[in-house]
């Protein structure tokens, strides 16, 4: 199952989750306003939550906690809600004050992930800031240019630091995501990383003759793999595939700021005598991969079983 599956699949599981936890806090509102609501109503919500929770604790215990710690904060406006619209009902106050410790549990479930000691060793964190660190399905990666400039007509070399946050194989793959006119490079570039494992992606990029200046070069990157247990920190930031113009103008329109997302390399191309403007792309060269941290099976089992 590929990323945009994946997301998709699982913004539907938040979705459904989210719509189950109104249709309660609705409920719990005409209960409180003695007007009892339908019992298959609230049965089926309460059966879409626990199965949208039981999913993602299956998935990612990060995950679940981040989801569960949303729906009992909608649980817990819910019920205040109820106490300001009907006064200090009982059964408002307790399932308000109870929402309340579980919003604050998953809360510290979550930090805890972020800040505790690290299962394993953490190869991104020893190179880059945590700022530069993006993870998307539980892959963790970063990218730079081998250099900031480049002749045109000549290759330069994007590297792709990733690192395998579960106990299962995972393989990264990333692309050119714009600019296939002046720059190019060899299709579905893939890093395999074993479970836990961590590697460098090597991508040449041929550049055209006649391009010139600074150039924002967009990453498109997609993860394939799943199940699994999770072995590693979530130390990252989430990766959100760019805003598109068309949405960004969309949103100034009413009245939003958006900024786009993605994965970026910057550099500038500088004109080559020796390359002529009319020139077509050379072909890039393959794209390579090398495995530079591999746990050893009983630090994983370890991990798991503690």
């Amino acid at each position: 199952m590929d990323t945009d599956k994946r997301r998709r699949g699982y913004a539907a599981v938040w979705l459904l989750a989210s719509i189950a936890v109104l249709v309660l806090t609705i409920g719990g509102i005409l209960w409180a306003m003695r007007h009892p609501p339908n019992a298959l109503w609230m049965g089926g919500a309460v059966a879409v939550a626990a199965a949208c929770l039981a999913i993602e604790a299956r998935r990612d215990r990060i995950e679940f906690s981040r989801l569960a710690g949303v729906l009992a904060a909608f649980a817990t406006l819910g019920a205040g809600l109820v106490v300001l619209l009907v006064g200090a009902h009982p059964a408002a106050i307790a399932a308000a004050g109870l929402s309340a410790i579980a919003t604050g549990a998953c809360g510290w479930s979550v930090w805890r992930h972020q800040h505790g000691p690290e299962p394993l060793r953490n190869v991104l964190r020893e190179q880059v800031d945590d700022s530069d660190i993006q993870e998307l399905d539980g892959v963790q990666f970063t990218a730079w240019c081998s250099s900031a400039e480049v002749l045109a007509g000549e290759e330069i070399e994007i590297r792709v630091l990733a690192q395998n946050g579960f106990d299962t194989e995972r393989r990264l793959e990333v692309e050119l995501a714009d600019r296939r006119d002046l720059f190019s490079s060899a299709k579905s570039p893939t890093l395999v990383l074993p479970g836990g494992a961590a590697g460098v992606l090597t991508i040449p990029i041929a550049v055209h003759p006649g391009a010139r200046g600074a150039h924002r070069l967009g990453l498109a990157p997609k993860v394939h793999g799943r199940g699994g247990v999770r072995v590693r920190r979530w130390r990252a930031v989430e990766f959100s595939p760019p805003v598109r113009s068309g949405l960004r103008v969309a949103a100034l329109f009413a009245g939003m700021l958006v900024w786009g997302g993605g994965l970026h390399v910057s550099i500038r191309v500088q004109p080559n005598r020796n390359a002529g403007r009319g020139s077509q792309l050379d072909t890039p060269a393959t794209p390579t991969q090398e495995l530079v941290y591999q746990p050893h099976p009983t630090e994983l089992a370890a991990w798991i079983q503690g």
